[in-house]
């Protein structure tokens, strides 16, 4: 069977009248990306291995990734990973051509019952003009904000990168009850280490001219699943401005469990 042709026809054909369009596709899966100005939304339906997973993500300032496949998943289906955070186990496992497109067809009906809500959702909170000069200065200055950071840290870059990303996250933590001005600086440097760890398993920087944004690009291989753009600051300011730990745990770390 042609899974990808199938996952374009059955999830393209549902959203089409909404919007979304094919942006990228491999052998690994699809993603659909829907354009409203400089807001962009995205749909992404990829394979790993035998398993299906459906992921949402926007451009938007402090919003986080969402794995909607892990949401509407039953709660005992969910087995636990090296943070003990949710990770899914057996539902969304296909063996054959009937139960592939089976869970194609459920996540359809997901993402066009609750989905297109959940996206909008997501993109409530723009882009203001100071997240534009705090993207540029982390763009321009991401190599010394990356290196000042590890050495307040004690990180170098031979440090595993789980324990990279677990560091981080210790530290944001930290500083989760000071207003975003007396811990933007730091923000940044620590959004400079998620993106240079990124970069190290073989992506690039891209400097974005219409959102006046910086995301990571997909250049080749891929880290823990084929998320297409990563955007450091939405997901480090995202991460720091929630307070629900163990979902944003699993979302924040999603991007490296493979590392």
């Amino acid at each position: 069977m042609n899974r990808i042709k199938m996952i374009e026809k059955i999830i393209g054909e549902a959203i089409v009248s909404y919007g979304f369009r094919v942006e990228y596709t491999d052998e690994e899966g699809v993603d659909f990306i829907r354009e409203r100005g400089d807001l962009k939304q995205f749909i992404y339906v990829y394979i790993e291995n035998n398993l299906l997973l459906l992921k949402y993500k926007t451009n938007t300032y402090r919003q986080l990734s969402v794995n909607e496949a892990n949401l509407f998943l039953p709660e005992e289906s969910f087995a636990y990973g090296i943070f003990d955070f949710p990770m899914p186990a057996s539902p969304w496992v296909w063996n054959d051509e009937e139960e592939f497109v089976d869970i194609l067809n459920t996540f359809k009906n997901e993402i066009l019952t609750d989905g297109l809500r959940e996206l909008q959702e997501l993109s409530e909170v723009h882009f203001p003009e100071a997240m534009v000069q705090t993207n540029r200065e982390l763009y321009e200055n991401h190599k010394e904000l990356d290196l000042r950071y590890r050495n307040l840290l004690k990180i170098d870059h031979s440090t595993p990168t789980l324990l990279v990303v677990d560091t981080i996250r210790e530290e944001i933590l930290k500083i989760r009850d000071y207003n975003f001005e007396e811990v933007r600086p730091i923000l940044i440097g620590l959004a400079a280490i998620y993106a240079e760890e990124l970069v190290v398993h073989r992506e690039e920087w891209q400097w974005e001219f219409d959102n006046k944004s910086c995301w990571i690009s997909t250049k080749g291989g891929r880290i823990g699943g084929r998320y297409r753009r990563t955007y450091p600051l939405n997901e480090i300011i995202g991460y720091w401005s929630y307070n629900d730990n163990d979902i944003n745990d699993e979302f924040f770390l999603d991007e490296f469990l493979d590392c």
